[in-house]
Formats: structure tokens, C-alpha cells, sequence
């Protein structure tokens, strides 16, 4: 990465985007939950576009990255998912659904994962919403892994809306990077069931004494 490459998102990561695109669909009513099963089949966690240009494909920066996961003080403006859309594509209601969110940093040049790669943290503002963090190792090449959880019931065919907060705890400096957003829900016997990822956008920022 160098600050050279400050200015412009290549044009094919944001085509890339333009296909793994989905519908971001409003809450509707929620079912009783005595009415609901246990089982989180039916489960897809779909995440929103980065916010784009497509006239020149350039990022448009409007989603903030805080410093700390609580509190205002924003970092900088990024391209990055606002928000993963829970929905229910089974037949059944699901209670308590959860899946798994991953956010890799990724060198703006080459895409590849940077030795920590796992600063960059994700959480959620909903109050029906739990994102709990799987701790990796400092200096890994992973990405930040959290296990995220609806605390509710979503009938068939619905969908909730979840907005994304994304945050780095300081000191933390980087030059401009991109991010490889994943979402996931697990099948029978530890499968993937349903995955989607995003690529986004973060201009260079400093740290803090």
C-alpha cells in the first residue's frame, strides 16, 4: 500500500460489487414468539452495496469509522456495506438467528491481507442485535471474525434491516486500504448454507499519542 493510492478505487473491484449487489428490504411485524421454531434454516444474511459512483465508479464516502466501538468521534468517511439484511427465505419462523461476519483489511494495491489485517472492527448500533468478536491473534492475516445474533423472531419471507457501525481502537494508522466484508450462515454439520461478501473502500487515517 502507498499513499499514492489515495485518490481512486479501481473500476473492476466496484463492478465486482455491482454483481454480488442485493435488495436492501425493509423490517416488517414481527410473529409471537411462542409461535416460532428454534432452528435458524431458511437463514440469509445478505450485505447492502458500498455506497458508488456509477457514473465514474469512484467510492462515495458516507459511511463514518469511529474510533472505539461506543461513542462519535469519526475517524474518517469510508465506501463501505451500511448494513447486512437478515431474511428468512424457509418456511418456517426463526428465533434467536445468528451467523458470521468477517472484515479483512486488504492492501489497496494487491488485495492481498496485510499482517493485521484484523484492526478493522464492525458491531451494531440495533439494540436486537449482539455482535461478539472471536478473538485472532495479533498480526494475523485473518480478519476480524464476530458471531452476530438477532435476538427475535423473523417469520417467512421477511427481512430485517441491520445498520453496521465500523470502528478501529486506537493507536491504529493506516494508509489507504481496502476492506472484504463476509457474511455467512452455517447448514447442517458446520456447512456454509449462504455467504455473501463485499468489497469496500477505507482513505488512509492517522493514530493518536
Amino acid at each position: 500500500m502507498t499513499d499514492s493510492d489515495t485518490l481512486a478505487t479501481p473500476r473492476r473491484r466496484f463492478v465486482g460489487a455491482i454483481m454480488w449487489s442485493a435488495p436492501a428490504i425493509a423490517a416488517t411485524s414481527l410473529v409471537p414468539a411462542h409461535a416460532a421454531s428454534s432452528t435458524g434454516a431458511g437463514l440469509r444474511m445478505l450485505l447492502s452495496d458500498p455506497p458508488v459512483n456509477f457514473g465514474t465508479f469512484d467510492p462515495e464516502r458516507t459511511v463514518p469509522v469511529y474510533r472505539f466501538a461506543t461513542g462519535n468521534n469519526v475517524r474518517t468517511l469510508a465506501s463501505l456495506p451500511p448494513s447486512v439484511v437478515l431474511r428468512n427465505e424457509g418456511t418456517a419462523p426463526v428465533t434467536d438467528p445468528s451467523g458470521r461476519m468477517t472484515v479483512t483489511m486488504r492492501d489497496y494495491g494487491s488485495d492481498y491481507a496485510p499482517v493485521g489485517a484484523n484492526q478493522f472492527k464492525v458491531t451494531s448500533p440495533m439494540a436486537q442485535v449482539s455482535v461478539q468478536e472471536e478473538r485472532t491473534r495479533i498480526g494475523s492475516r485473518e480478519g476480524a471474525r464476530f458471531g452476530v445474533t438477532y435476538r427475535g423472531t423473523i417469520s417467512p419471507g421477511q427481512a430485517i434491516n441491520v445498520p453496521l457501525r465500523y470502528f478501529v481502537n486506537p493507536p491504529f494508522r493506516n494508509v489507504t486500504f481496502n476492506v472484504l466484508v463476509t457474511v455467512e450462515t452455517a447448514g447442517e454439520g458446520g456447512a456454509t448454507a449462504s455467504r455473501d461478501d463485499k468489497m469496500g473502500y477505507v482513505p488512509g487515517f492517522g493514530g493518536w499519542i
